[in-house]
This record gives C-alpha cells, sequence and structure tokens, in this order.
C-alpha cells in the first residue's frame, strides 16, 4: 500500500494540502510559454471540494462521471472534485465536433453516467446535437463548471471511499463501436505511483513538464495523479501547441529548470526534425533528468536523433526511460534505467520474422535494432507466452506478452465476456495460479529486459494513438458505393520508421464499371480522416475475392498485409494520400497556374485577401502532402486531400507563421473546403463576421 497513509486519492490530496499547502501543484502554460493558470495544493483541495458538494447534488457514490474538457486546470479541479464526491470519474475530451461527439455517445451509451462535468461552451454545442443522441447522453445531467456561481446547498460530504473503490475509467479505444473503459481501483493507483516513484526518480523537488492530452494513460497517471502522490509541481501545455510549435515544450523544460517529461517516440523525433539551429541556442536541457519514451513502439533512430541534436543544449543518452506498458495495466509495465543510457541491441531482421531471435552485429545484412523496454516494475511478473496453446515459454522466445501484478485494472467496464477473456488468462499447468492479462503485444525477453517486436493484435498505433482496424473498415465500407461490405482490411507498416496506416478494400462485383476511381478514393480517404483523425498512406481497390477470411468469416488481416508487402493483391486502384515528407521552402505558383481571383471579384478587400489565402493553401498542400496542383479540388475539404489531425495542426501553426497573426482553430476545423476555409480566414483578419 502507498505510504503517508495514504489509502485512497482523497486521502492524497488532502495530506498535500496540509503538508505543502502553498507549493505550486499545477500550472497551464500557453503558447508563448505564460503560465495562464496556477493552482497550489490548497487551491486545488478548495476548488475541487466546492465542486465536490455541487457533484454530490447530482449524483450519488460510485455514479460515472463524464469530463468534457479541453486541455487546461478545468479539467485537474474536475478530476478531482470527481474524488472527493466519490463518484467514479472518465476523463474524456471536449465535445468539440461530431467525430468526437459520436465517441463520447458510444462511451456514454457504455458507462450510463448520470452527470457530465464540462464549460459553458462545449455544453452549448453538446446541446445542439441531443435530439439526435441515445437515451443515455439525453438522460445526463449537464453541469457548466465555468459559471457556477451559486454556492451549492450543502457543504461537501467526505464520502465513505475504499481503496478497492474505483477511482475512474480509463478508456482505451478510439472507437465509437466497441469502447472500452478499464476499471482503476484507488489501490492501484496510488501503488502504482509508488513504483513510478522508485522507477522514475521523483521526489518533492521534482519538476514536471507535460504536452500529455489528460485522457490518454500518460498523461493522466503521469501528469495529473503522480504529482498529488508525489507532492512535486506539474506544468501542463495543450497538445496543440507541441505539434504546431515543438520548441513550446523544449522551452518550458528551459524555463522551468524541469526535471521529468514523458511523450510518445514520435515527439522527439518530431523536434529533431523541427527545432532550428538559432532555436537551439536558447534552450538549457541541463536540468532534465528524466525524459520518458513509451506510448507507442521504442525507436533507436528517436532516441539518437534527439541526443545528436540536443546534446549541445544538456541533452543527454542517459536521460531517455524507454517503457512498456498499457492502460489496462494502470500505466507501465516495464522500464529502462540504466546509467549507460538505453540499451540498444542489433537481432537479424529475417529470422526474427519467422519467431525466431537471434542478436547480431550491427553490420549484418539484416541487422535489426531493438530497443530495450527495461525490466518489469516492482510486484509486476512478465510472461513470454505462446497464445495458441498458452505455454510459457524461456528467454529468447518469440511470444505473447502476459502480465501480472497489482497494477492491473479490475477489467473492462460492462463487458464480463471480454475481461474474463483479457484480465483472467491463465497459463497451461498452472490453471489454479495467478491471472494474467493477455496484452496481444509480441515479444521475448533477454538478459531480464523486455524487447517488444510487434502486436499479435490487430491494433494499429499512430502516433501513440491506438485506432481498431474493424472501426477503420466499417468507416471506408460505409465512405462510398463501391466498396463490398465485409471485406476490407486495415492494417499498418512500417515506412521510413513510423507507423503507417494501409486500407484494402474489395469493389462490388456487380457495380457499374463506369466508376470514378479518383474521386471514390478522396471520399474514402475524407471519411477515414474526419472520423478517425489519421490519414491513409495507401488505399488499395481489390478485384472481388482478394480479401481471404478464416473459416468463421474473420478478415485475415496479417496475411492481407504479407500480400500487400510481397506485391500479391489483385489491384484495381489505388491512391497513395498520405506520404511521408521532409519540409521545404514554399514554393511559388507557376505563372497563370492559379488566378489570384476572378475577374468579377476583383476590387474588394475580402476577396483580394481570401484568393491570397487560398493561393497559399494550395501551395501548402503540394509541398505537404507531395500533391500535383492539378489533383487539388479548392471545393473539397483538407480531409479529401489526406490532411489529417496532426498535419491541421501544422497547417494551422504554419498559417499564423504565413499571416503573422493569431487564426482561432475553430476556422480551419469547421471549413467543409478550401474555398470556405480562405474566405473564413479572410473574414476573420479583417474584422469581419465568418458567414
Amino acid at each position: 500500500m502507498a505510504d503517508n497513509n495514504m489509502n485512497t486519492w482523497i486521502d492524497a490530496l488532502e495530506n498535500r494540502s496540509t503538508t505543502l499547502p502553498d507549493k505550486l501543484a499545477f500550472a497551464y502554460i500557453d503558447c508563448d510559454g505564460k503560465a495562464v493558470a496556477q493552482l497550489s495544493f490548497h487551491d486545488l483541495m478548495r476548488t475541487a471540494s466546492e465542486l465536490a458538494a455541487h457533484i454530490q447534488v447530482h449524483s450519488k457514490k460510485g455514479d460515472r462521471v463524464l469530463l468534457l474538457y479541453g486541455p487546461g486546470l478545468e479539467y485537474v479541479s474536475a478530476f478531482y472534485a470527481c474524488i472527493l464526491a466519490g463518484v467514479v470519474a472518465v476523463p474524456l475530451y471536449s465535445p468539440q465536433n461530431e467525430r468526437k461527439l459520436e465517441l463520447i455517445q458510444s462511451i456514454a451509451d457504455n458507462c450510463l453516467p448520470s452527470l457530465a462535468l464540462t464549460t459553458a461552451q462545449y455544453a452549448e454545442r453538446a446541446a445542439r446535437s441531443l435530439d439526435q443522441a441515445s437515451p443515455a447522453m439525453r438522460a445526463l445531467t449537464w453541469l457548466s463548471t465555468d459559471t457556477l456561481s451559486a454556492a451549492p446547498p450543502t457543504p461537501w460530504q467526505c464520502p465513505d471511499v475504499r481503496p478497492d473503490d474505483l477511482a475512474y475509467l480509463q478508456y482505451t479505444s478510439g472507437s465509437t463501436s466497441t469502447p472500452k473503459g478499464v476499471m482503476l481501483s484507488h489501490r492501484a493507483t496510488l501503488n502504482h505511483c509508488m513504483e513510478l516513484r522508485q522507477l522514475w526518480d521523483t521526489e518533492e523537488a521534482s519538476v514536471l513538464v507535460s504536452w500529455l492530452p489528460h485522457f490518454h494513460d500518460l498523461g493522466q497517471v503521469f501528469s495529473i495523479l503522480h504529482p498529488v502522490f508525489q507532492g512535486m509541481t506539474s506544468a501542463l501545455l495543450a497538445p496543440a501547441t507541441f505539434m504546431q510549435k515543438p520548441l513550446a515544450w523544449l522551452k518550458a523544460l528551459t524555463d522551468l529548470k524541469a526535471t521529468h517529461s514523458a511523450a510518445p517516440d514520435f515527439a522527439y523525433m518530431h523536434c529533431a526534425q523541427s527545432v532550428s539551429e538559432g532555436d537551439r541556442a536558447m534552450l538549457d536541457l541541463g536540468h532534465w533528468r528524466v525524459a520518458v519514451n513509451g506510448a507507442e513502439p521504442v525507436r533507436a533512430d528517436s532516441i539518437l536523433a534527439f541526443n545528436d541534436h540536443f546534446a549541445k543544449c544538456g541533452a543527454v543518452l542517459t536521460m531517455h526511460r524507454a517503457s512498456y506498458g498499457l492502460a489496462e495495466a494502470t500505466l507501465v509495465v516495464t522500464a529502462h534505467r540504466c546509467e549507460q543510457g538505453p540499451r540498444i541491441q542489433w537481432f537479424d531482421g529475417a529470422l526474427l520474422s519467422r519467431n525466431r531471435v537471434q542478436p547480431c552485429a550491427e553490420s549484418a545484412p539484416a541487422a535489426l535494432a531493438l530497443v530495450s523496454n527495461g525490466r518489469p516494475v516492482p510486484e509486476v511478473d512478465v510472461a513470454i507466452v505462446e497464445p495458441d496453446i498458452r505455454q510459457r515459454l524461456g528467454e529468447g522466445s518469440l511470444g505473447e506478452i502476459w502480465v501480472s501484478g497489482t497494477s492491473v485494472g479490475l477489467g473492462y467496464w460492462g463487458l464480463e465476456e471480454e475481461s474474463q477473456r483479457t484480465f483472467r488468462a491463465k497459463i497451461s499447468g498452472q490453471e489454479k495460479g495467478r491471472a494474467y492479462l493477455r496484452t496481444g503485444d509480441l515479444g521475448f525477453m533477454l538478459d531480464g529486459e523486455l524487447f517488444v517486436v510487434g502486436r499479435i493484435k490487430d491494433l494499429i498505433i499512430i502516433r501513440g494513438t491506438n485506432h481498431y482496424p474493424q472501426d477503420i473498415e466499417l468507416t471506408v465500407e460505409r465512405a462510398h458505393p463501391l466498396v463490398r461490405h465485409g471485406y476490407t482490411a486495415a492494417f499498418s507498416v512500417i515506412e521510413q520508421g513510423e507507423e503507417r496506416l494501409i486500407i484494402a478494400a474489395e469493389r462490388k462485383r456487380y457495380h457499374p464499371d463506369a466508376v470514378d476511381y479518383d474521386a471514390a478514393m478522396r471520399q474514402i480517404l475524407a471519411a477515414v480522416s474526419s472520423k478517425h483523425g489519421i490519414a491513409a498512406s495507401e488505399i488499395l481497390l481489390l478485384k472481388p475475392g482478394s480479401i481471404s477470411k478464416t473459416t468463421s468469416g474473420k478478415i485475415q488481416r496479417r496475411k492481407c498485409r504479407d500480400a500487400w508487402l510481397g506485391g500479391e493483391l489483385a489491384i484495381v486502384a489505388r491512391h497513395q494520400g498520405a506520404r511521408a515528407s521532409t519540409v521545404q521552402a514554399p514554393v511559388s505558383p507557376p505563372e497563370g497556374a492559379m488566378p489570384i481571383c476572378p475577374a468579377d471579384r476583383q476590387g474588394t478587400m475580402a476577396h483580394v485577401v481570401s484568393a491570397s489565402i487560398r493561393t497559399w493553401a494550395v501551395d501548402w498542400l503540394c509541398r505537404e502532402q507531395e500533391l500535383d496542383r492539378s489533383a487539388i479540388r479548392i471545393g473539397e475539404s483538407f480531409a479529401s486531400h489526406g490532411v489529417c489531425s496532426a498535419d491541421m495542426f501544422k497547417l494551422h501553426c504554419d498559417l499564423e507563421g504565413f499571416l503573422q497573426r493569431n487564426i482561432q482553430a475553430e476556422v480551419l476545423w469547421e471549413a467543409g473546403s478550401i474555398e470556405r476555409f480562405s474566405q473564413d480566414v479572410a473574414a476573420e483578419c479583417l474584422g469581419g463576421t465568418r458567414g
């Protein structure tokens, strides 16, 4: 059990507000590096207990409460208010668009909450969609926490919360059809924070900087929970701030002399590729002792590129802590800590693809670099298991990673059958022994350390975000009538060191032959980008009968992937959308390629500015998406041109750089076409009203 008599998170917060009342607990940093909001531990206890009293009016102990917030300290106060009220918090995101509302509704249908906490802005936006919402959403009470003025009718009453009561549900799915809420107790999460203190060397004097989303397990546990457990300071940035301006993360680490931070693997490479030599001159990373690398496969190239790029700023290899974990185990399963820095080991890639582990020299023809994810955390047993016969394997054998320990969740809320299958697996011959969590990940142990090489399950992880292939496949089949239902395979491949999405779909047998394949591909690309926030690297339309299925009718995605790699698919049409590209200088449009604006519109400032922005947007698409100018249709959306949510952050940043002024993000996200985008941005620049 956690120390200092912290048996629940109520104990932890009360302890910190009493022993460290004036110490800065949380700060929110804007894109300019300014602390625009702060909470001491006393402030956090006061604001959370006041809100907890309101929650207790509308909910009873054990009820689920949705937390629908964007980045900021409003979420922090609301989360701890749920803790103090004795309800089960459900950390989510703001209902800022239709896709997020659909996700929220599917989660509400799963956990049947009694209350939703959010801001007035988002409550109003959600209210406009409630007529078409499910009964669970319509039954919700909505509380706008930023406009509460009246005091609660009764003061906060400390509930009788026990260590094994649920603290919150951590939803792991990016899906709308199969949301999975991991049930995490006070005991499990407090114990895990005690383990993190040992793994990542935190203390009261530590300072953490994080841009990770609060609804992500790494962001929630390390950035929101652990600072209260440890009594340390946590400075938070918006994820969009990092995506638009990675320098802001490093500058905050410099200004605050931060000792700890965490990010997915792609973030370290993003910094190495984006921060200029001039910007590096203002950085001092010498105080940064622990840089956690997790949430997606850890790659040697990312660690080495970051270290090489920022060595003169004080970055050292020993600060990198490669880790493996998942929300089902609260957060961390294994973590690397070594005075010599990360362990990078080379293996024979050809043998590894045939499930054989053989270390080799870096110079070997098929050498593959893998980064050790370290040893299991205390009180956690990691077993490598042959999944078909459930037999435990020895060191150097490739198999499924199974996990058992005190930090493993209790199961998925409302999904007993799946919880039994995933959280209570037994190793053959040890049926009366401990239960294991089946991760679906493929790996092996070597010298007591875990190496992760892939996934048995078909989960797709892109930029640290989980995407379930069956959900992407459903989106594709709904996107265009040409696609044959039940015969689509979505899978991922590694291209230029990054995981990318490939979609293969059969066309209908009896669909008319006169088909505009290009239009169909763009429609599918736009649907996937809009629904899931990612862009497909390649979309293939196949002849009927090309997609293999099992005897029980399940799509054989791995077999389809192998056929794609071997060039064996019967392809009717192909669209290569989100190819990796390097940033180049803006390309000016060729003379006569696109008029500044139609002749009948010249003469008004709005149309001149709009046309200029439209030309800039076309240039941007040509450069960033590697598109021919002739392929760009200004009457269609950015999504239909392969622009995903991560790309939109860069588009926003580049646009503000081009205009030398701030532009509201909603202008980009809500525009239905490039033409409308140009008009709305022009209106904002000129101080007008968007139509």
